[in-house]
């Protein structure tokens, strides 16, 4: 049976209400490698790479040189980044590119959807050489490359890159590059095959925007493609406009990049300045459906299963080698959460709090009194403070309070109308009812000030300090 060729399809409407109830299906898989796990961690901890030993940042490096990564920043001439990108789609077949587009439904790591529309840009882009947007932008008209020489850092790429459904569409050379690059990490024979749930998807998908009403915008489209597949708003307009992109969704006078090409200039136009998404998608309406010839050409050599299939298996974790594992083991010892000292009390004129700081220091904090605001909903109380001429190097002791003065900022004091004071954890109350300091006056709190929170007073400090 030819793909999608949908029987007994509900109407638009009732799916809608039905799919409310559905159950979100755990889509969309990570990458599962080594080297994806390694770069996992480093995003997560940008310091965790500089307290390596010499011998593990080599086992790491060598790592991610063997998948076609570098730590390094690289920088890369527009001539050579075109060259590079018609290279590599020169050696990705058509179906395997479709193939890999319908596995990531549900049975492939999901960065694998970005393939297609990377082949179907590269192989329609001619060689061309840097044109300037405009006398105002940098930005090569052509491919969108941002400037003649570009730098850019692979692991932010990588990063990016498994983000794909929040990521956006393939837009520019860099990320079409490195998405060719990657794919082709793994040879032609291991690429990922279409599993049948993912061909019943993809049917799905294709009836959903089939029996669309007519004159829908993208804006309203994407909310049922966002619930059938589970994922959030953003990612299903990133998906409609890889779609539309590569030519499946038909906009006769904005050809997709598998039919003809368009610059990037073109692609960015838009029929007025409220539409968001760039063309063929900000050109399409669901009245005008799909492109059905392109769909068979890319699709129509898969079958759709007569009933929903079971999601596929995870397959096991990628094994670690001993050395990967030693580095990706958390530490054997944890040191226990240090907890200060804390006065639990109402706000009152005369506390005196420690506010902790980035670098280990910690300063003092003064009560004046409470200023009431009187919302509609229920009245705010704020907590009027101002800054003690104290630096601690550790948590403050007993008495570090005594014979000091207020913390001008400039040349004058300056009060806080202060929020969530009560309930912020990391400012620990550590004195009552103690007087203001001598040679100083009390202040008006009804006095106009600058409103803040306390999760900002540890910043606000360095209007006060010189903490350098």
């Amino acid at each position: 049976m030819p793909v999608l060729v949908k029987m007994g399809f509900l109407p638009f409407i009732t799916w809608c209400v039905m799919a409310k109830a559905a159950k979100t299906p755990r889509y969309f898989w990570p990458q599962d490698t080594v080297a994806a796990r390694l770069l996992q961690r480093l995003h997560a901890d940008e310091k965790w790479l500089e307290n390596l030993s010499q011998e593990a940042q080599q086992q790491l490096t060598d790592c991610l040189h063997a998948h076609g990564l570098k730590l390094e920043a690289i920088s890369v001439s527009h001539h050579e980044l075109i060259l590079a990108i018609k290279a590599l789609a020169q050696q990705i077949p058509l179906h395997a590119a479709c193939n890999a587009f319908v596995a990531s439904i549900s049975s492939a790591p999901a960065w694998w959807r970005d393939v297609l529309p990377a082949c179907a840009l590269a192989q329609a882009m001619p060689v061309h050489t840097y044109q300037a947007y405009s006398a105002h932008s940098s930005t090569c008209r052509q491919c969108f490359m941002p400037d003649e020489t570009e730098t850019y850092a692979p692991t932010e790429l990588w990063t990016d890159h498994q983000n794909c459904w929040d990521y956006g569409t393939i837009f520019g050379p860099l990320h079409t590059w490195f998405v060719l690059q990657q794919a082709l990490q793994t040879p032609l024979l291991h690429w990922p095959q279409p599993h049948t749930l993912d061909v019943w998807k993809l049917d799905e998908m294709f009836a959903l925007l089939r029996d669309l009403p007519s004159k829908l915008r993208y804006s309203k489209v994407r909310v049922p493609l966002a619930k059938l597949f589970g994922i959030n708003q953003s990612a299903a307009s990133s998906l409609l406009e890889a779609l539309a992109d590569i030519g499946f969704l038909n906009v006769p006078e904005h050809p997709g990049l598998l039919e003809s090409w368009s610059s990037a200039a073109t692609r960015d136009a838009r029929p007025s300045v409220r539409v968001e998404a760039g063309g063929p998608l900000a050109w399409w309406q669901s009245g005008m459906g799909l492109n059905e010839s392109l769909i068979q050409q890319c699709f129509g050599h898969l079958t759709v299963p007569t009933s929903e299939p079971s999601l596929p298996e995870r397959a096991p974790p990628v094994a670690l080698p001993d050395w990967a594992q030693a580095l990706l083991q958390p530490p054997k010892t944890s040191v226990s959460k240090v907890r200060y000292p804390h006065i639990p009390a109402e706000i009152a004129a005369g506390d005196v709090y420690a506010v902790p700081l980035e670098n280990g220091l910690w300063v003092l904090l003064y009560c004046h009194g409470t200023w009431l605001l009187d919302t509609v909903k229920k009245p705010v109380t704020y907590a009027v403070v101002e800054f003690l001429n104290a630096v601690c190097t550790d948590f403050p002791e007993h008495g570090a309070w005594n014979g000091v003065g207020f913390q001008p900022r400039g040349s004058k004091r300056s009060h806080y109308r202060c929020a969530g004071l009560a309930r912020y954890s990391k400012i620990r109350r550590i004195a009552q009812n103690v007087p203001l300091p001598q040679d100083t006056t009390a202040i008006d709190l009804q006095a106009a000030c600058v409103f803040t929170k306390a999760a900002d007073l540890a910043e606000m400090a360095s209007w006060h300090f010189d903490l350098d």
